[in-house]
Order: C-alpha cells, then sequence, then structure tokens
C-alpha cells in the first residue's frame, strides 16, 4: 500500500503514510452519518446522540473497526453539521479543480 487517504495514518497500518505524507495535499475520507427529520424535538436527538456515543464507546466495537481500518469519529449534531459543509466545500472544489464539477 502506498498510502492511506486519511489525515492520519492507520493503527492498524502504522508504517503506512498519509498522501499528505507523500506530498499529495489531499485528504478524503469515507463517513457515515444519522439524520433526523428537521424539527425533532432536541430531548431526542441528545439521546440518539449519548446511544451512539455509548455504542460507540464499547470495546468490542473499537476492536472490530480497528480490525477493519475503520477510525471512529463520533460527533453531536451540531459539528456533524458543520463537518458535512466543509467536505462538501472540499470536494466541490476539488471536482472544480479537476473539470468534473457539473455545470
Amino acid at each position: 500500500m502506498l498510502a492511506v487517504s486519511g489525515d492520519r495514518r492507520l493503527a492498524s497500518l502504522p508504517d503506512v503514510p498519509t498522501l499528505k505524507e507523500s506530498g499529495v495535499d489531499l485528504t478524503m475520507t469515507l463517513w457515515r452519518g444519522v439524520a433526523v427529520p428537521k424539527g425533532t424535538a432536541q430531548a431526542a436527538i441528545a439521546r440518539l446522540e449519548r446511544a451512539f456515543t455509548q455504542a460507540a464507546d464499547r470495546p468490542e466495537f473499537r476492536d472490530f473497526a480497528t480490525r477493519m481500518g475503520a477510525v471512529v469519529d463520533v460527533r453531536g449534531a451540531r459539528d456533524f453539521d458543520a463537518f458535512m459543509a466543509k467536505d462538501d466545500g472540499e470536494l466541490a472544489a476539488l471536482m472544480e479543480q479537476i473539470g468534473l464539477r457539473k455545470q
């Protein structure tokens, strides 16, 4: 393997550098998220955030994620909204730069 595309090396592949370490100024990761309908009560959102955080903190899940080469990064609703907006902007800029942005 030449490089990983995340912002840090994977624990399961400690000798494989990131793209940035290899001189390519690019970070790209695959992520998953959970959305709720607009107007969902804040109490329900907070309960979901707690449940996902608790599940992600379980040693069995952490061990599984590490074996699969996944990085677990559970975020709350506000942080995830900001993350998605930033990621969308960076991807749009990349698509524009390489000529693949839909006109």
